[in-house]
């Protein structure tokens, strides 16, 4: 006797006989198993209220019911599709890869040309922009963390689906995030590599090093600064009551995560300073420091958002009395 578990969910049906499971629209009704003489170890009435049934086969009745029926022609038809598409795929690769790999090259040729002709116009306005939506990415990559664990926590099946937060993005904060990285990120980034230049030009490894160093616990501890005071005001906290009371509270584990994140990214860092001039260096460090930013960025907001939810409760409470 083979044991084969069915659970209705959704209009699926699953079926798993051993370590094999099987997916299916649920077409296969209560009267077509019924049809084919199965003992059933649950009522009928159960079964059409979509309750997981365990049905027991004996190997004849399992064979008549796998081989040759709707449901093995189903699994032929969907490998018959995949490969299909996997075979149109490999075609138009094969007789359109190049122009393809072309256009694409071409268009990174002429953007990269384009920004070098707007960052030697505008060096600071370039630079501005530039990390004002790197940060935007990196707000991003922090909000969609806060999102997975608010799904982890509530044990939500599809808290690992994909990249997007399904409607939860906090565009205000976003926007505060690109504020920062426009008027106090970008402008001080461009103003101190030029000034570490200028005290110490790097001709040598360990020039390199000092200026690594000095990004890292210098700027990185203005920069975790900016981003509490900067952020707070353009997501509308009051400064006295509200911000700087979180950031006596939050500033200390806030730069010890964004050292910490430095420290990890130091060899990279290394790589930008050492090796690149000093134009690129900017737009090197910035996406670089995608990671750092979302990691400032999640510690800077972790207790904004339980503050905000909490004070918005009392406004829903009254919204649904």
């Amino acid at each position: 006797t083979i044991l084969l578990y069915s659970s209705h969910v959704s209009g699926f049906t699953t079926y798993t006989i051993g370590d094999h499971k099987l997916q299916r629209l649920n077409r296969l009704t209560w009267k077509s198993i019924k049809s084919v003489n199965l003992a059933v170890d649950q009522p009928e009435d159960e079964i059409q209220q979509n309750k997981p049934t365990n049905l027991f086969f004996d190997r004849a009745t399992l064979s008549s019911l796998l081989v040759g029926n709707e449901l093995t022609s189903t699994i032929k038809n969907q490998k018959t599709v995949s490969l299909t598409r996997v075979a149109v795929a490999l075609i138009f690769i094969h007789f359109c890869g190049s122009q393809i790999l072309q256009f694409f090259l071409t268009g990174f040729q002429n953007g990269v040309a384009w920004y070098l002709t707007q960052l030697e116009a505008s060096p600071i306005i370039t630079k501005s922009i530039t990390s004002g939506i790197i940060g935007i990415f990196g707000d991003y990559f922090a909000q969609l963390l806060e999102f997975k664990m608010k799904r982890r926590r509530r044990k939500s099946s599809k808290w690992k689906d994909c990249l997007s937060i399904h409607g939860h993005y906090d565009t205000r904060r976003g926007l505060a995030i690109l504020g920062d990285g426009l008027f106090i990120s970008g402008p001080l980034m461009h103003w101190a590599y030029n000034r570490f230049e200028a005290i110490l030009p790097i001709d040598g490894h360990w020039a390199a090093m000092t200026h690594v160093v000095a990004d890292s616990i210098l700027l990185d501890s203005v920069f975790v600064t900016t981003a509490f005071i900067m952020t707070g005001l353009l997501e509308g906290y009051s400064f006295v009551n509200e911000i700087i009371p979180q950031f006596k509270k939050d500033f200390p584990a806030a730069l010890k995560a964004s050292w910490a994140t430095s420290l990890t990214l130091m060899p990279l860092e290394f790589v930008c300073f050492r090796y690149l001039p000093l134009s690129f260096r900017t737009l090197a460090m910035n996406l670089t420091d995608v990671f750092w930013d979302g990691v400032v960025s999640f510690m800077t907001h972790r207790n904004r958002v339980r503050k905000r939810k909490s004070s918005d409760a009392p406004i829903r409470s009254a919204v649904d009395s």
